[in-house]
């Protein structure tokens, strides 16, 4: 036997004479000292060899047992239990918290089908938990993940969740450190933050100092996005919606406790003028278009790992916690960039800086640090004027007001984040877009310029015709595994199959070759059971047909 897997079940063990108080022996428990956990008779007794299995085995058969009351104890040789001993294991898949229920004695429904969610044991809160079934939650979450119970250093520093308990320091959150009491934070802004930025390859950088007693939004922006979520703009995207996250966005007190300043920085991904072929209404038949930030590799990894040294860098130097997020947390990123003064947010609620537009990824790093505020020198900042050529171009009419856009009807929203049906009344409206799309900012003036150097991007460089215009009818013959093979290093990859098809089907529809793309669809319907795709593949045809017979006319 391995002395990993030795300890995992002396852990198991210890967990129930220290942890558990049980007030009797339980029958079958024939282990000096140990007390059975569980209610129930059972036949056999504990064999005295202990058999060897590695970590991992050891990990599974216990949690399949604690989850669902199987017949066999991992660690405890032929132990064979007659009648289920413990309750299943609830996991709401909206809360991903942890909730143990015991069967009353009038008896109880059993937990539903997925209640062997097992990867959402570490959101588990262990004493609300334990207080409702200390022993299948404790064991079960011991050996999942025994550093949760052993380990002080990151319960004493990471955030308190919302019941009051501690949790394991997130992944995007620096370790503690001391801060160093000599450190001078106007030195460390001015000189050492580009130092590493410009190590890092990233851009323009900024830094917003918070007001301790309220670090959040501004009042004006707080109204925005409140009005904004009222008036249903958010779509789908439900968590956005959510009480914890939006206290979390108007408090960023509730995301870094002590946060006292934020760095703001930038990752760019604009091809400039020149980069794009032919705008998205005279794309090539059988041809999609995809959004130039999808061009190259998934930003949320590529900005993301700059972001953790960026934060590391900087606390390793002068002490204290930060946390840092690329488009994945509750902070209002645009009105962030603004305050700290790395642009304007543009009609078409997109950041502009006025000498770069608006092509780049904002990426933030909260701090426990007093660090001063440092603008960029923007000379020449302005506004959008009079100008209304987003409005104007957008084909869906997302953008209902200056700096408002309704995501029900914007076609990144509609190619991403919308996970059924794409609405009839847009289809037409989205062209060859099979991913995002960026009309907008191709007709904005302050993004019509090309590039004289090429800052460090991941997109820079020759791009393939088929990335930026994917074959159509090649990505309706993907199956699951030459879909991840394909973009397994693309944002797209974030859509899954379904819905990259869904969007395949409205461009052909719109774009397609009529007797190239007819036989393809047809034979779609045959072999798919997705009455998603199925439904948008009869759109397809439809579509198709309207569109021969308007061309009939002028055939001759």
């Amino acid at each position: 036997m391995s002395e990993h897997y030795r300890n995992s079940l002396r852990w198991c063990i210890g967990l129930h004479r220290s942890l558990l108080s049980w007030p009797q022996k339980r029958p079958g428990c024939q282990r000096t000292g140990l007390r059975s956990p569980v209610t129930g008779t059972h036949k056999a007794p504990v064999t005295a060899h202990w058999k060897t299995r590695d970590h991992e085995r050891a990990v599974k058969h216990t949690a399949s047992l604690w989850a669902g009351g199987q017949k066999r104890f991992p660690w405890r040789g032929d132990f064979d239990v007659l009648a289920p001993c413990v309750p299943p294991l609830r996991f709401p898949s909206s809360k991903r918290q942890l909730v143990a229920s015991r069967h009353d004695e009038a008896g109880s429904e059993h937990a539903p089908a997925d209640q062997h969610k097992c990867e959402h044991i570490a959101t588990v809160s262990l004493e609300g938990a334990l207080a409702k079934d200390p022993v299948s939650t404790g064991v079960y979450a011991a050996v999942q993940d025994p550093e949760r119970f052993t380990s002080t250093e990151h319960t004493q520093r990471a955030p308190a969740s919302p019941s009051g308990t501690s949790r394991k320091r997130p992944r995007n959150m620096t370790p503690y450190r001391p801060v160093r009491s000599e450190v001078d934070y106007r030195a460390l802004v001015d000189d050492e933050l580009p130092r590493i930025v410009k190590g890092l390859g990233l851009g323009p950088t900024a830094v917003l100092a918070l007001d301790p007693q309220h670090p959040g939004p501004t009042e004006q922006a707080k109204n925005a996005y409140l009005s904004w979520l009222t008036a249903g703009y958010h779509g789908s995207m439900e968590y956005m919606a959510r009480t914890d996250r939006i206290q979390r966005a108007l408090n960023y007190e509730q995301i870094l406790p002590g946060v006292r300043a934020i760095v703001v920085t930038t990752l760019f991904y604009w091809p400039g003028k020149s980069g794009f072929t032919a705008p998205a209404d005279a794309a090539t038949p059988n041809r999609g278009t995809v959004s130039c930030y999808a061009w190259g590799q998934d930003y949320h990894r590529t900005l993301g790992q700059k972001l953790k040294q960026l934060a590391e860098e900087i606390h390793a130097y002068a002490g204290g916690q930060g946390r840092y997020y690329v488009d994945t947390g509750a902070l209002l990123e645009r009105h962030i960039g603004e305050s700290a003064g790395l642009g304007f947010v543009g009609k078409n609620s997109l950041l502009i800086h006025p000498q770069l537009g608006s092509g780049f990824f904002l990426g933030e790093v909260l701090t426990t640090l007093p660090l001063p505020s440092k603008r960029p020198d923007l000379s020449g900042r302005g506004g959008c004027g009079r100008c209304r050529k987003c409005r104007t171009a957008c084909p869906t009419g997302a953008i209902v007001e200056d700096r408002v856009v309704d995501a029900r009807r914007c076609i990144s929203y509609l190619t991403i984040e919308l996970k059924d049906a794409i609405p009839e009344e847009y289809r037409e409206a989205i062209g060859s877009l099979i991913y995002g799309c960026d009309i907008c900012q191709q007709v904005c003036p302050w993004n019509q310029f090309d590039w004289e150097g090429s800052p460090t991007s991941p997109l820079f460089g020759e791009v393939p015709q088929d990335v930026r215009e994917p074959d159509l009818l090649a990505l309706l013959d993907l199956n699951e595994v030459s879909f991840q093979e394909r973009f397994r290093d693309s944002p797209i990859r974030r859509i899954g199959l379904e819905r990259l098809q869904r969007n395949v089907l409205v461009a052909l529809g719109n774009v397609g070759n009529p007797h190239q793309s007819r036989a393809r669809l047809v034979r779609f319907l045959e072999e798919n059971e997705s009455e998603l795709l199925r439904e948008h593949a009869r759109w397809a045809l439809d579509r198709i047909e309207r569109r021969e017979k308007a061309a009939a006319p002028f055939a001759g």
